[in-house]
């Protein structure tokens, strides 16, 4: 995917905010509300329904009037 482009949250994620952060990072819900923020305002997202993240971010995608067949939750 990378190939083509794509962009992983952990390539959003620098050594300064994992130093800021320390282990509560990795631990806590503050990846998993970055990843909602940033699929949120994506082209395009894939995701599996059994995911509270993809809910979260097809919900803030709606609030923007986003087209909802600019993502497929699966």
């Amino acid at each position: 995917m990378k190939d083509n482009g794509a962009i992983f949250v952990n390539d959003l994620i620098t050594l300064e905010d994992r130093q800021a952060f320390g282990w509560p990072i990795l631990l806590t819900d503050v990846v998993g509300v970055l990843e909602q923020y940033v699929l949120s305002r994506a082209y395009y997202f894939y995701a599996h329904g059994m995911s509270s993240v993809a809910g979260g971010a097809a919900n803030l995608r709606a609030m923007r009037g986003a087209d909802p067949r600019t993502m497929f939750i699966d």
